[in-house]
């Protein structure tokens, strides 16, 4: 998609909920639904967007799971989620994401992240 600045590529890109990283070079704005590993460019910038609160290191929600599936990072965690109808927060441990549907009490857990999805 055309785009003048990179600052309206990412915009763009935080507007589109597949969207999770993009490219922006020539005036033009390419959305990914992952990240990539990169290469070196002089003439292209990308970068990932991150749609979910900071993580939350040691914590967990308890309950309202909606279901858990295979995941290979927090930020793999967050995308599932955004992507996923009616989950709110996630929390990730040991290759695993636990998709919630509301936000309960966080408890200390060792081992567990977790997040909330910013709309």
């Amino acid at each position: 998609m055309a785009a003048l600045t990179i600052d309206v590529c990412c915009q763009e890109c935080l507007n589109e909920p597949t969207c999770n990283a993009y490219t922006f070079g020539f005036f033009t704005c390419y959305m990914k639904t992952a990240r990539a590993s990169g290469s070196f460019s002089l003439t292209l910038t990308s970068a990932r967007v991150n749609k979910c609160s900071a993580t939350q290191a040691n914590v967990d929600y308890p309950g309202n799971d909606l279901t858990d599936v295979a995941s290979s990072s927090v930020d793999d965690c967050c995308a599932i989620c955004r992507n996923h109808e009616g989950c709110v927060v996630w929390s990730y441990a040991n290759g695993r994401c636990w998709l919630k549907s509301a936000v309960g009490s966080s408890v200390v857990k060792t081992g567990v992240s977790s997040a909330v999805v910013i709309s």
